[in-house]
């Protein structure tokens, strides 16, 4: 009877919260028909707020531009974010900023040039309700992976949730997709417009030809089809990242951006925090903290990077759940334990799947510490025993875990050690 009463209130939330983003979308739509602007829209996987962040960074050199604020990229927040509005999420909240949306919306202060909307989704159909409110005229897929499968289904479910952005763009629109990922890349032939490919693969009109690491972050070289371009990416350190890179010079490309500016929007760019930032102590110690999100796909480019960067120091890779992941969540936690095994000298986890990473984990190094929290305040204690100075330390697990907060606790506390 409990567990009747709590779907009945689940239902009854979903349809509230369907209702206020089915009011959005009206007043968002009257917006774009009296102020047209053109509109970009970031999906994928991966990468979304990353790319975003840097796509507005790039028009920004040579537009007005307004972006999706952090990463409220769901129903209520995409037409929120079209009307200039936090995102909206109740009733009361939607009454109180209904004069106010109203007045801007009849009024003829000017708006900018492009806007760029960072789009997710959770369930089938999600996505396509956007555009119920307007057509895209450039839409960006990052990649394809394992994410949200609890309620999407398989990963090609998620790919074919992700392809509503390319099927809905409008005509003469250009879909910007990553040439990496054949799941993304096939989507090409969902739209008769321009196709731009941006990826590692020598089909890319976008191409990164080759990276390496300097004293701090990156330089890649970049070939456009006009030249090779190459950029000082200091504040980036995960290969991952170049994607969004390249995304973003795509855009620059489309919207006539000067290829110097481009290069120095990204040369300035900076990962949010949570997001791949890394924070450095007095005594060496570094945090790589990239603990806002995960799954398969970022969790194994987050070990990728934690290996490259200890240059021979102790690598401790301390992992949260990757939630929403369904059926599979047990075996794709044990894979990336075994992946971690191959990135980090030491595993600290925590969360309903620690034991799964442990299971991947000694599989491969059976002599390899690793040690089980039972939740966040267990792994606090336990960090303050186990870490040492001089480690390199990689923070990553799904938001809905709060490893966040046990991240930004210790880079507080670095310099201490």
């Amino acid at each position: 009877m409990k567990k009747l009463g709590s779907k009945l209130q689940e239902k009854l939330t979903d349809l509230k919260v369907e209702f206020i983003a089915a009011t959005l979308r009206g007043l968002a739509k009257v917006e774009l028909q009296r102020h047209p602007r053109c509109i970009i829209v970031i999906t994928g996987s991966v990468g979304k707020t990353t790319t975003k962040a840097l796509v507005s960074s790039v028009l920004a050199q040579a537009h007005r531009t307004r972006a999706t604020d952090g990463n409220t990229n769901d129903r209520t927040g995409v037409p929120s974010t079209i009307l200039n509005e936090p995102n909206i999420v109740t009733i009361k909240s939607l009454a109180r900023c209904l004069p106010r949306v109203l007045a801007r919306i009849f009024s003829r202060d000017p708006r900018e040039e492009y806007l760029a909307l960072e789009i997710g989704a959770k369930r089938p159909g999600q996505i396509a309700k956007h555009f119920r409110a307007f057509k895209p005229d450039i839409a960006i897929v990052t990649t394809v992976g394992a994410s949200h499968l609890e309620t999407l289904g398989t990963v090609d479910d998620v790919a074919h949730e992700k392809s509503k952005v390319i099927t809905s763009l409008s005509r003469g629109g250009i879909a910007v997709l990553c040439a990496d990922d054949q799941r993304v890349s096939d989507m090409a032939h969902l739209h008769e417009g321009k196709t731009l490919l941006f990826g590692f693969n020598v089909k890319a009109d976008v191409q990164t030809i080759n990276f390496q690491r300097g004293k701090s972050g990156l330089i890649a070289f970049i070939e456009d089809g006009v030249g090779t371009h190459e950029l000082h990416l200091p504040s980036i350190h995960n290969r991952h990242h170049l994607y969004s890179v390249m995304a973003a010079w795509c855009i620059g490309m489309a919207a006539g951006v000067p290829q110097e500016q481009m290069a120095k929007a990204l040369t300035s760019a900076a990962p949010r925090p949570g997001r791949g930032s890394i924070t450095t102590g007095s005594s060496g110690t570094l945090v790589y903290d990239d603990s806002f999100n995960a799954n398969p796909v970022s969790l194994s480019a987050a070990l990728d990077t934690l290996k490259v960067i200890a240059s021979g120091r102790r690598r401790v890779a301390i992992l949260g759940d990757m939630l929403e992941l369904g059926r599979l969540s047990l075996d794709l936690h044990r894979e990336m334990g075994m992946y971690a095994a191959r990135c980090s000298d030491v595993l600290i986890t925590v969360g309903e799947f620690a034991e799964a990473y442990r299971e991947g984990f000694t599989a491969v190094e059976q002599a390899a510490t690793c040690i089980i929290c039972k939740d966040l305040d267990h792994l606090t204690s336990t960090l303050n025993v186990e870490l040492q100075c001089g480690d390199v330390i990689l923070f990553k697990g799904s938001h809905g875990t709060g490893l966040f907060n046990v991240a930004r606790d210790i880079k507080i506390r670095i310099d201490d050690w």
